[in-house]
């Protein structure tokens, strides 16, 4: 069992290869998408998408196809992938610090007492809103316009802002109705590999979505130091010639106006990919492994693919979930863990892997306008095989 981006890092050729398609990739959606990109913009893409390949968990058989897991990452990329600028993260942060003076986010982390600070909270944030304008723009572009979805920033409850992210949908750019579905949207980084619902967040919506984002823990002082906010700091204590306490405290604010200059050079496009969406009712089901260690576990189980409701910490013991193919724990097991996290909160969860999302967001677009939609949403067992697929 492997990552796709241990696979390239252990195959010098594979890697080129892949780089190579990715550049071609990335080339052809910027030219769509009116964007141009530079030589260290690509780079920084690559970059990106060997995070997005860490998600991507193989089973490496004698008969695995490296080059068709190579085509389908990109292919995927290019079909459910957008970027994002700093317009989009300067649209996301403006909104997020509406969001800060209402009660519309908790200011604690899920499952835990710890309080975040107002940065973090407003970081946060900013994440799930870049995540919903990808969203947006996703939908936007497959439809060529006819569709698309609206998010509100209006001032609301956090019950409210619980229930559903797509408050309307656009028609033929002039009719706006209510959504035929309740929507939420999810954010996480590129590699992650579980959409995770916690809490009774599973009643309050019909379908779930999960957006895969390529920020990173200095996204947010890279755009800050794009607009100059940070430099502003440096220009109030510049003018006001105050009297050192530090050591060397002239040198630091010398050295912190070159470390912002660096910063704001380095704003490169955000890769956005939609990894997929699941229904309330798949969700709802008790949970099933398709892929787990089983056969070799010893004292934890280890379960790589899978969906359902996991409940609360106490509830995760290995005879409490069902597996496919057919496995009976043995008795000497006495956790169950999810790869690569270990584990969730202790809260109820909801979970799905990326591999076993619905990636037909034809289908969602169908169900945003009041068409029918099949209930079993992702693959089945038999297409599994009981191992999850190469996905982004």
């Amino acid at each position: 069992m492997k990552t796709l981006a241990e696979l390239l890092d252990t195959d010098n050729e594979l890697f080129e290869r892949w780089a190579k398609t990715g550049r071609k990739t990335f080339q052809k959606k910027a030219q769509k998408e009116k964007l141009r990109l530079t030589k260290s913009d690509l780079k920084d893409l690559l970059r990106q998408a060997q995070v997005l390949a860490d998600s991507c968990v193989v089973i490496c058989m004698d008969n695995f196809d490296r080059e068709k897991a190579v085509q389908t990452f990109w292919k995927e990329v290019e079909d459910r992938g957008v970027f994002l600028t700093h317009i989009d993260y300067l649209r996301a942060s403006v909104v997020a610090l509406s969001f800060q003076s209402q009660r519309r986010f908790a200011r604690t982390d899920f499952g835990t007492s710890r309080q975040r600070s107002f940065g973090q909270s407003w970081g946060d944030t900013i994440q799930g809103l870049l995540g919903e304008i990808a969203f947006v723009r996703l939908v936007s572009h497959m439809t060529e316009g006819r569709l698309v979805p609206i998010v509100s920033a209006k001032k609301m409850g956090l019950d409210e802002a619980l229930t559903a992210d797509v408050s309307a949908v656009l028609i033929d750019k002039k009719r706006l109705r209510k959504p035929a579905v309740r929507v939420s949207l999810k954010s996480t980084k590129l590699n992650g590999r579980w959409l995770d619902i916690p809490y009774n967040q599973v009643e309050r919506s019909d379908v779930f979505v999960l957006i895969k984002l390529g920020t990173d823990p200095d996204s947010l002082l890279t755009f800050l130091a794009r607009v100059s906010s940070l430099m502003k700091v440096l220009e109030i204590y510049e003018e006001s010639k105050l009297e050192p306490i530090f050591e060397k405290e002239q040198a630091a604010a010398q050295q912190a106006r070159k470390s912002l200059k660096a910063l704001a050079r380095h704003q490169h496009p955000v890769l956005a990919v939609v990894a997929g969406w699941q229904t309330k009712e798949e969700l709802q089901k008790t949970f099933t492994a398709f892929c787990h260690n089983g056969s070799s576990a010893r004292k934890k189980l280890t379960v790589y693919s899978g969906k359902g409701s996991i409940g609360t910490k106490a509830e995760r013991l290995p005879k409490k979930i069902e597996y496919f193919p057919h496995f009976e724990p043995p008795c000497t097991l006495e956790k169950i863990s999810f790869y690569p996290i270990d584990d969730f909160t202790k809260t109820n969860h909801s979970i799905c892997s990326i591999d076993l999302l619905n990636k037909d967001l034809k289908e969602l677009i169908r169900k945003l306008e009041g068409s029918p939609i099949s209930t079993a949403a992702g693959p089945s067992a038999e297409q599994t095989g009981g191992a999850p697929h190469e996905d982004a």
